[in-house]
């Protein structure tokens, strides 16, 4: 709602994924990265992308898996 309502650009489009805290159930894994910097997070699903983060951007703190995702229930 914050960002909806500070973020005039952006719109609500609904639900991207489903998740949950386990591996399982045919879910993919969330990558999370940190930017101490700015203070703002970054996330992925694409292992090829967390590598291209980690070898590219050192300010990105790699975090570990966040959670795991289905892109549909």
């Amino acid at each position: 709602d914050a960002v909806v309502a500070s973020y005039p650009e952006f719109k609500l489009d609904g639900p991207s994924w489903w998740a949950q805290t386990a591996e399982g159930n045919g879910a993919t894994a969330v990558y999370r990265f940190y930017n101490a910097t700015t203070g703002a997070h970054f996330y992925t699903a694409s292992a090829g992308e967390r590598d291209f983060v980690i070898a590219t951007y050192p300010t990105f703190k790699y975090e570990q898996v966040a959670y795991y995702v289905w892109a549909a229930p």
